[in-house]
């Protein structure tokens, strides 16, 4: 076959870190912080053992995007079809992620009651073990990238009124980093990014950015029918920020025999928030590229029924 499993291939693992701390501010008023941090060891990495580094010439190609330099290598046509990938474990690969918390609920008079916090989080990784394909070392080191910490806000509260009638609000304020050419958003993982995919007869726009020649082939020794040219640190884009807004109101009656019904009207994104968490695609240049495929959905207005008995 074309892979084998390397017979001294380890199991990866992690260990979790926590501590955190928690105190009473003032009666029925308290605070908490909490620190986590995760390493993973022992990663998995594929190579392709048939091939080596001086199989690959580098060749530099514009970014069309903001017109910088990136050096691509081109395989040569003798080690294009020789396949054999290895699984085993990175050596010096590296995955971390740092996570704070900050957190806070009061008892408010009346039987008022609010609580939520902050917490930031971002997860980085060292995958510069490939000892064959220097395409896969571009950007392999994503503590020298700006990878963002992610920061989420969750605030809710309720207000008992007269007339046994109860107030609740929510807030919510979070975004995810994209990942891949679909542009899929995740919350907790460093994935890829938006990436240029040329061919052997792509050539520079008229209007072309930085160092380039308009007209000109991409990458006239380009040996493989595409290559998805990486045009951004993995890890470094985000999804708009997601802010959603929701109220409820409800009331409960006695309706004998110890049962309660509490009709409910709930108010969902308040703020009518559009925010795009999902794109059609991360390929830069086609004509779904940054096109939202998933939204918030809009203002929606919801009358719900409660029994208790």
């Amino acid at each position: 076959g074309t892979s084998v499993l390397d017979p001294n291939r380890k199991r990866g693992y992690s260990i979790h870190y926590g501590v955190g701390l928690q105190h009473e501010l003032f009666p029925r008023v308290s605070v908490a912080f909490n620190y986590f941090h995760t390493d993973l060891y022992d990663l998995p990495m594929t190579y392709n053992a048939a091939q080596s580094t001086s199989d690959y010439t580098p060749v530099q190609v514009v970014s069309p995007k903001d017109g910088s330099v990136i050096t691509i290598y081109n395989v040569s046509n003798a080690a294009r079809t020789r396949v054999l990938n290895v699984l085993t474990n990175a050596p010096n690969g590296e995955k971390s992620n740092n996570a704070l918390e900050f957190a806070f609920n009061a008892r408010l008079p009346g039987r008022a009651a609010l609580f939520g916090g902050v917490s930031r989080d971002r997860t980085r990784q060292i995958a510069c073990d490939d000892p064959t394909n220097p395409n896969n070392l571009l950007y392999c080191d994503q503590t020298s990238s700006s990878v963002p910490w992610l920061t989420n806000i969750k605030l809710a509260g309720s207000v008992p009124l007269p007339f046994g009638i109860s107030v609740g609000a929510s807030f919510q304020s979070y975004r995810y980093i994209l990942s891949g050419t679909g542009g899929t958003a995740t919350p907790t993982t460093v994935p890829g990014g938006t990436s240029w995919l040329i061919t052997p007869s792509t050539r520079y726009a008229a209007n072309c950015l930085g160092p380039c020649t308009p007209g000109a082939l991409v990458d006239p020794g380009l040996t493989v029918a595409q290559f998805a040219v990486p045009l951004v640190p993995p890890g470094t884009e985000t999804s708009d920020r997601i802010q959603q807004l929701d109220f409820n109101v409800g009331k409960w009656f006695n309706v004998g025999k110890g049962a309660r019904i509490q009709p409910e009207l709930t108010l969902f994104n308040a703020l009518n928030s559009l925010a795009a968490y999902n794109f059609r695609s991360l390929s830069f240049g086609t004509s779904s590229y940054s096109q939202p495929s998933t939204i918030l959905p809009p203002r929606i207005l919801r009358l719900g029924l409660q029994v208790k008995w």
